[in-house]
């Protein structure tokens, strides 16, 4: 195999992983070497909750190695902010000065510690109540990818809004009218203060809220295929007495109908 064909064996690469909504994906390519690499979580492979890489490095002398890793880690928490990881990592390849077969296996570990902030961290063990209207708080949200951000001047409050894998795909596609089945769309609602150095600076204050709008048009068809969910504090409460909560969510979309009730336009980003 030549470089070309390895080139061309990566961009198929990249067709490939970009339908399965890979989070993260690299090319480094050169006139005698060419090397991908690309990450998502596990669940690609039926396995969620770990950070999955696959890498794939090729020469013009016909070398190549084939890795993959798999990293487990617990999710840091309020009480527990050291967190602790372990995962496999394996090398298979071929070489052809030498003319031999190569392979490696390797376990190791990783050290985080997470510093805590004005952001929601559920407690190790805690379980957060669904909303009234049987929506589960999305697993994770605290490390999804921001989409936008928002001031609102009546109720002097900064947002950041965050997008599942499905939801950042169709951002960047520009495929959000409307957004696709399985888009989820998190907004996580700060008071604004200025800062303490920098009285100009508009910087988060207290939190109020995360709030969630998942994409699901034949689960949700009386709310124009939406549905709504919020968790008020850092204690993340349930928003609403009852499920009629959502009438007062929907009624604050129906001004951008025509927008499938979304008021967020994706920030253009390099």
């Amino acid at each position: 195999m030549n470089l070309p064909r390895s080139i061309a064996l990566g961009l198929l690469l990249v067709a490939a992983l970009s339908n399965a909504n890979a989070n993260d994906f690299e090319a480094a390519l050169s006139k005698e070497t060419a090397q991908f690499t690309f990450r998502s979580d596990s669940s690609l492979i039926g396995w969620g909750g770990s950070d999955l890489a696959i890498g794939l490095f090729y020469n013009e002398e016909s070398d190549f190695i084939l890795q993959a890793s798999l990293l487990q880690m617990r999710q840091a928490s309020q009480e527990n902010p050291l967190t602790f990881g372990v995962g496999v990592k394996g090398y298979l390849g071929a070489l052809d000065d030498p003319d031999e077969d190569v392979f490696a296996f390797a376990i190791g570990g990783q050290i985080r510690y997470t510093i805590a902030g004005t952001m929601p961290m559920v407690a190790a063990g805690e379980r957060v109540e669904p909303a009234p209207n049987g929506i589960e708080l999305p697993a994770g949200y605290q490390d999804w990818r921001v989409i936008s951000s928002s001031h609102r001047e009546d109720n002097k409050t900064l947002r950041v809004i965050l997008g599942n894998d499905a939801a950042v795909q169709a951002a960047r596609a520009g495929k959000i009218n409307p957004w696709p089945d399985g888009a989820v769309l998190g907004k996580l609602v700060w008071k604004d203060r200025s800062h303490p150095a920098w009285e100009k600076a508009t910087v988060p204050g207290e939190f109020v809220h995360a709030e969630f709008m998942i994409k699901d048009a034949q689960r949700y068809p009386d709310t124009g295929g939406w549905g709504f969910a919020r968790w008020t504090g850092l204690d993340q409460q349930p928003y609403g007495k009852d499920a009629s909560f959502v009438q007062e969510c929907f009624g604050c979309h129906t001004p951008v109908k025509d927008n499938d009730y979304v008021f967020t336009h994706p920030s253009a980003m390099p």
